[in-house]
């Protein structure tokens, strides 16, 4: 006699639960790099480190909003063509969201790359980043792709909100290793580097922002143009 596979046991919970651990986790990570970078920003009076402590907590609020508007639509749009059409405007909303951060922070890095001093951080505290940093741009990535198949406005939005998060980090990154292991003989390529990374994030979440914004401006005309 056949013995009949059994499902694995809450498959979907235990799915749920490992993101939602792995979301908590997460969260709690941006907190402390958001504490860190205000702390260094206070004590060596530092507008690039106060713009990037900025830039954190402005993303892990708007990530809350994002999930609470979510949440909220779905309770109080009474069809599924009123709740399409809402988390459309949840993605515009994201989409430009990101555009005027990244605006901001190209001021930040201008002032950076020009105005801005040596920073030292420690040994210790780069590679935590450096570790860190990396983690955060391959998942951003794995989850970016994954998200972009489900065709899911508000998780898409929440993984362009990380993605963002993973490119400003990445930036931090380059400015703290130059700052801790770089002996100060060539300035002009430590600039270069800064400008590099600096202007490279903000362009690479700025584009991700244009496609958000063009993809729901079609996705609410279509709408329309239904009723």
């Amino acid at each position: 006699m056949k013995e009949s596979k059994q499902p694995r046991f809450g498959f979907k919970l235990e799915y749920g639960l490992k993101t939602t651990v792995f979301a908590l986790l997460s969260l709690c990570f941006s907190i402390a790099f958001a504490i860190m970078n205000g702390v260094i920003a206070v004590r060596e009076q530092s507008v690039w480190y106060g713009a990037l402590a900025g830039y954190y907590v402005l993303l892990i609020l708007f990530r809350g909003i994002t999930v609470a508007a979510d949440r909220l639509s779905k309770r109080k749009c009474n069809d599924e063509r009123a709740y399409a059409s809402t988390r459309n405007k949840i993605y515009l909303g994201c989409g430009a969201f990101l555009v005027i951060v990244e605006i901001a922070m190209c001021i930040a890095v201008t002032q950076m790359v020009m105005y801005g001093r040596p920073v030292r951080g420690g040994t210790i505290f780069a590679i935590a980043t450096a570790a860190y940093t990396f983690y955060k741009i391959v998942m951003a990535i794995v989850h970016v792709v994954k998200a972009s198949k489900y065709k899911d406005p508000v998780s898409q939005a929440l993984r362009n909100l990380n993605f963002a998060d993973a490119c400003m980090s990445m930036a931090s990154l380059t400015v703290l290793m130059l700052s801790v292991f770089d002996e100060g003989n060539d300035l002009t390529f430590a600039i270069a580097m800064k400008a590099c990374a600096g202007f490279a994030a903000c362009a690479a979440v700025l584009a991700v922002a244009t496609v958000m914004i063009v993809k729901a401006a079609k996705k609410l005309g279509e709408g329309k143009d239904n009723d």
